[in-house]
C-alpha cells in the first residue's frame, strides 16, 4: 500500500492532538465543516458505534498484538508472523512497532522527532527512512478510522447504500485526498468506507492507489476500552469494479491495551 511520507506523517499527529481539545461555545462542532448533510450524520453515527469521539480524544495509549500473513497473486506465503503495536498519543505522540526475525529483535519508532530502526538494538543505518515513515503511518491510520475522516483534509461523499459480496447491506462514504489542497497530503488516494446499515460497524473499505485497488474486509470485531476495534481482517487486489484478484493479507489482531 503506497502511503504519503513526512508531511502525513505531521499533520495526522497535529490532527489527533488537535481532536483533544475540547469544543468551546464559539467554535463549530466537529461535524459541521462537512458539507453533505447525509455523509454527516453517517459519519457521526460511525464514530459513535466506534466508540465515541469524546473517548477517542481522551485516549493516550493503545496497545496490541498484530499477525500478519502476506500472499503474493499464486496464493503463495510471501511472509508471516507477529508484531507487537505500542502507541501513545498522550502528554506526547510515540510509536513504537517490533518483531522477531531471525532470532533478533527489530524495533521501529517514532519520538515525535525522528523515525528510526534498531536490530538487537543496535541502529539499522541500511533502513529506508520512507519506508519506515510509510510503515508506521499505515499502522496508525488504519487503526484511526472511523475517527480519522473528521480531518478537513478529507472531502466525504455520500454514495448511497451497497450490497457486499458476501451479502451485508451497507452505506458507503468516499473520501477524497486532493492532491496539493492540504500539505498532509501526497498522493491523491481516494477511499470507499462501507459502513453496515444496521449498526453503522465498518465492514470494509476500499483505495485506490495510483497503481492498484485494494479491498480490506473487516471479518471479526472485539472491544477493548469501549472501543470497537478489529479482530481479523482480509485485503484483496480487486479492479476498479472491485472484483477480487486475489487475497493479498490477513491480519489477526489480539491482547489489546487501551489507556484513556
Amino acid at each position: 500500500m503506497k502511503l504519503p511520507g513526512l508531511l502525513i506523517l505531521t499533520f495526522a499527529i497535529l490532527s489527533i492532538q488537535a481532536c483533544r481539545d475540547k469544543e468551546s461555545p464559539t467554535r463549530p462542532g466537529p461535524y459541521q465543516h462537512i458539507e453533505e448533510e447525509a455523509a454527516r450524520i453517517l459519519l457521526e453515527k460511525a464514530i459513535n458505534r466506534a466508540g465515541g469521539l469524546e473517548a477517542w480524544r481522551s485516549l493516550k495509549t493503545l496497545r496490541f498484538k498484530k499477525y500478519t500473513t502476506l500472499y503474493d497473486s499464486t496464493g503463495a506465503t510471501e511472509s508471516e508472523g507477529w508484531q507487537d503495536h505500542d502507541y501513545t498519543f498522550y502528554p506526547e505522540w510515540r510509536i513504537r512497532i517490533s518483531w522477531v526475525e531471525d532470532s533478533l529483535l527489530h524495533e521501529m519508532a517514532y519520538n515525535g522527532k525522528r523515525v528510526s530502526k534498531t536490530i538487537d538494538g543496535r541502529a539499522d543505518t541500511t533502513a529506508d527512512q520512507q519506508a519506515l515513515l510509510n510503515s508506521i503511518m499505515s499502522s496508525t491510520f488504519v487503526m484511526s478510522i472511523p475517527f480519522k475522516l473528521l480531518d478537513e483534509s478529507v472531502q466525504l461523499a455520500y454514495i448511497g447504500t451497497d450490497t457486499l459480496e458476501n451479502g451485508p447491506i451497507v452505506e458507503a462514504i468516499r473520501a477524497s485526498y486532493t492532491l496539493g489542497q492540504y500539505d498532509s497530503h501526497s498522493t491523491p488516494d481516494t477511499w470507499w468506507h462501507y459502513f453496515d446499515k444496521n449498526d453503522s460497524r465498518l465492514l470494509a473499505y476500499v483505495v485506490r492507489h495510483s497503481d492498484h485497488f485494494s479491498y480490506v474486509k473487516n471479518l471479526n470485531f472485539t472491544t477493548a476500552g469501549g472501543f470497537l476495534l478489529p479482530a481479523e481482517r482480509e485485503s484483496y487486489r480487486v479492479d476498479s469494479r472491485r472484483n477480487i484478484l486475489y487475497l493479498r493479507a490477513k491480519y489477526r489482531y489480539t491482547d489489546y491495551e487501551v489507556e484513556r
